[in-house]
Parts: C-alpha cells; sequence; structure tokens
C-alpha cells in the first residue's frame, strides 16, 4: 500500500528516480537462480537531492508490501533501487516496468539478458525483444545464436524458432557451424518437430548451400533425408547444380554459372579444410606463430589441392611515448601491467602462390572464444580479406594478462582461423555472352566430358 501526504503525485517522483541508475549482476549457472538488478546506492543519492528541494521535500512516503510476486519485484524496486530476478523471468518482469513506465528497470533488464545470453533462454528472449521493439536486445541475441548455431541447435530452445527467424539465419553467411551438411541436418530435425506446411520446408531447403557439400556428402544426403525424399522434386535443380559444380572445374562452371550467388559463398564452417583451432598459451608473453593448410577452393576438385597460410599473433606494446615501449611480465600469479597497454595484433598470410588465382580471393575470420561462467561461447569474430593480412581492431579492450579474464581459459587465448575461397567476377565477365546462361541451360556434353575424364 502506498500513502502519499500533501496531494503530491508521487508516480513522477519515482519515475525520476528511476532514472538515474545503474545495473549489477550477480552469477548464476542457471535460469533458476536470481541475478540481482542494483540501483539503491543511485536512488538514494538522487532521494536526498529530492529532500534539498523545496518543491518535493514535503512529499511523504509510507510504503506497506503486499504479497504479491509484482510487489515483491517490481513494485519493491521502485522503492529500494534492487531486484533479484530468476532469468527465465526477466521478460515477465521487463514489461511489467514497460507498463508502469519504468524505463530505467527496463534498461537494466535488458543489460542483464545480454550479459547472460550464454545461461538464459536466448530464444525466448529474442522473440520477446522482436515483440518488445528492444532492436539492441534483438540484435545481441541474433548475433550470439549465429555465432554458437551449433549450441542452438542442440539445445531444447531449437524447435521454438519462429520460421522467420530461421530463414534469416539462413541467409548469413557468419552463421559459425561444423559443415554444411550439420546445417541441414538441425534444419531437417526442426521441421520434423514442428510439421510447417510445404512452402516454408521448400524455403528452408531452397536457403541450404548445397555446393558446399562435397560429392560424396550429397550423395549420403539423398539416400538417407526422408525430407529431402518428399520435396526433392522443388530443390532437385539446385542438387544437380550442386553436382555439376564438383564435377568440372570452378573456371569452367563459371562461364555458365554466377559463382557470386549466396549458394557458393562458404560460411564460417568449423570443419576439417576450411581452418584450424588455435590455443595460445600466456598470450601477453610474446610473439606466437601457427601454420595450417586450406582448402583451395569448396570444388571436389580442388579438395587435393591445399593452400598453406602463417598466422602470426603478437600482444605488441603501444608506443608510450619519446618511443618508449612498456614491457609486459607474465607470471603465473597475474600482472601489474594494465591490458589497457597491450595492443595485440593478428596477422595470417599465404605462404603458397596458389592462393593468387584470378577470380578467387580468400575471406579470413578469426572466432574469439572465451569462457562465460564455466562455459565456452564465441565472444567476437574479425573478417578480413585477402587484400588486408592483418585484422583491424583485433581484441582491442580485451584482458590478456589477469589469470581471471574471461579470454584466458586455462591460461590460454582460443582462436580459430577460418579461411573461404570466395569467387568473385573477373574482369570483362559482364560483357561475356555465357554469364547470361541461366543454370538450366547448362551444357550437358560439358558436364559429361569432364565427368568422364575424372
Amino acid at each position: 500500500m502506498l500513502s502519499v501526504h500533501q496531494g503530491r503525485s508521487i508516480g513522477g517522483l519515482i519515475m525520476i528516480a528511476c532514472c538515474f541508475l545503474c545495473m549489477q549482476a550477480s552469477p548464476t549457472g542457471n535460469t533458476s537462480v536470481s541475478d540481482a538488478v542494483q540501483h539503491s546506492a543511485r536512488l538514494l543519492a538522487h532521494l536526498a537531492k529530492l529532500l534539498n528541494n523545496p518543491g518535493t521535500s514535503d512529499i511523504m512516503l509510507i510504503v506497506r508490501p503486499r504479497n504479491s510476486v509484482s510487489s515483491s519485484s517490481s513494485i519493491g524496486y521502485l522503492y529500494t533501487g534492487h531486484v533479484d530476478v530468476r532469468l527465465d523471468h526477466c521478460t515477465a518482469l521487463h514489461a511489467l516496468a514497460t507498463e508502469l513506465g519504468v524505463p530505467a528497470l527496463c534498461v537494466g533488464l535488458s543489460t542483464l539478458m545480454a550479459e547472460n545470453l550464454p545461461y538464459g533462454p536466448v530464444v525466448s528472449w529474442y522473440t520477446y525483444a522482436i515483440h518488445a521493439k528492444d532492436q539492441i536486445l534483438a540484435s545481441q541475441c541474433n548475433r550470439f545464436m549465429a555465432w554458437n548455431f551449433s549450441a542452438i541447435a542442440a539445445s531444447s530452445e531449437w524447435p521454438q524458432l519462429s520460421v522467420t527467424h530461421i530463414l534469416q539465419l539462413l541467409q548469413r553467411s557468419d552463421l559459425v557451424i561444423e559443415s554444411e551438411m550439420a546445417l541441414f541436418s538441425a534444419i531437417e530435425l526442426w521441421i520434423k518437430r514442428n510439421q510447417p506446411n510445404s512452402s516454408v520446408v521448400e524455403a528452408m531447403l531452397g536457403s541450404i548451400r548445397y555446393p558446399m557439400m562435397s560429392s560424396l556428402e550429397l550423395l549420403e544426403l539423398l539416400k538417407v533425408s526422408t525430407t529431402l525424399k518428399r520435396h526433392l522434386h522443388t530443390i532437385e535443380h539446385a542438387i544437380n547444380t550442386a553436382f555439376r559444380f564438383h564435377s568440372v572445374s570452378p573456371h569452367e562452371f563459371g562461364r555458365f554459372v554466377d559463382l557470386t550467388q549466396p549458394s557458393f559463398i562458404p560460411r564460417n564452417y568449423l570443419g576439417l579444410g576450411w581452418g584450424r583451432a588455435w590455443a595460445i598459451q600466456n598470450p601477453a608473453r610474446d610473439d606466437r606463430s601457427m601454420t595450417f593448410k586450406t582448402w583451395l577452393s569448396p570444388s571436389s576438385r580442388d579438395r587435393s589441392r591445399s593452400v598453406s597460410w602463417n598466422a602470426i599473433f603478437s600482444p605488441r606494446q603501444k608506443v608510450l611515448g619519446s618511443g618508449r615501449t612498456s614491457e609486459a611480465s607474465y607470471g603465473h600469479g597475474g600482472s601489474s601491467v594494465s591490458p589497457a597497454r597491450l595492443s595485440p595484433h593478428l596477422v595470417v598470410i599465404s605462404s603458397s602462390r596458389k592462393a593468387d588465382i584470378p577470380g578467387l580471393h580468400y575471406q579470413k575470420t578469426v572466432l574469439v572464444g572465451v569462457r562465460k561462467k564455466g562455459t565456452m561461447v564465441v565472444q567476437g569474430a574479425y573478417s578480413f580479406h585477402h587484400s588486408s593480412e592483418e585484422a583491424r581492431g583485433f581484441l582491442k579492450s580485451a584482458d590478456l594478462i589477469s589469470r581471471f579474464s574471461d579470454y584466458l581459459v586455462d591460461s590460454a587465448l582460443h582462436l580459430h582461423i577460418i579461411v573461404k575461397p570466395v569467387y568473385q567476377p573477373l574482369l570483362g565477365d559482364e560483357n561475356d555472352e555465357h554469364n547470361n546462361i541461366k543454370n538450366d541451360k547448362f551444357p550437358k556434353d560439358v558436364y559429361r566430358k569432364d565427368k568422364t575424364q575424372s
């Protein structure tokens, strides 16, 4: 219960006080444990200012708590600046705060959800953020799901994703997944669980990038996938195009088919041949290097040919002035050197002439894994092209010194470097009459001849 003396409205007072609040979150491991939105200190400071204001100092608040969930959380927050909330109750409390007109609590809850994406119901949070028109939270949820797609697809929330959201994810080339085959399996599982109409199934199957599967994977898919068998008539053209892509040289294939279409653009695949994981022990100590190989191109004809790469990591120090640089010692117990003095750099360069192929460039993506309350997640992704050897802004604000840093797991920085061969039109291709030939007009004699030779 609430009484207001001197005939003044208290609603405006409370909302003014709540506009200056900040958020704190305590650790939690699952959605049943409460986190805290703690705004008490600033609330009291602001109330003290109101006390010295002649226009508000004659107001008396008399609060009598009631035995209801809303009063013990949102109504209690209004007078204390503090609320404990379970992760799976965040959206309900956010909706109540929106209805009551408490923007500071809404911001605090949105921040709380964003910081707990690895442990909360991220799919439900994304759905709510879209409904509540919280674009920042929706963007953060969407990016987290794209970078940690395998974990989302294996979770109990996967069948709850909406059709629209899945189709949006399927358009992304930055989707992190083991392989396109693994992506197809996840989509097929969703289809079997939700039993959507044929148009939805065909739209989803049509968004799979079949040329990114090998010829053997395509044959296996045709053999074992019941979903594909039922809808083969609608995507048979895409399957045939994929087989043709693998049966002739990419240069020959590119004369008849536009290789800049999304179907021929790799996603961020974690599987063999696309890159390599790299754990750098004590990264603040000194420079490190690594060599690895990737496929020359996604075509099965090039799977036996590889490109060699050198990756060089440096925790290079920033110049402090007069040409001086700071030297960071790294001990087991930590270091007194400020993380802000480090300026990590990562360079990925080709050590093979095979990488210089007309019409083909290599996009390099570096995934950064961090530990969030015991769970490994992808925290960042840095992409740069063949013409740029260095990842810009790499780990600009990361703490690579403190042993308690989220970026260090067992004293190591965990990276995964992916190299994606991406086709681009050659100079003068726009005038090549062959590029006007549609996929279904692909010369069968070329296909058969090359297939016989292979």
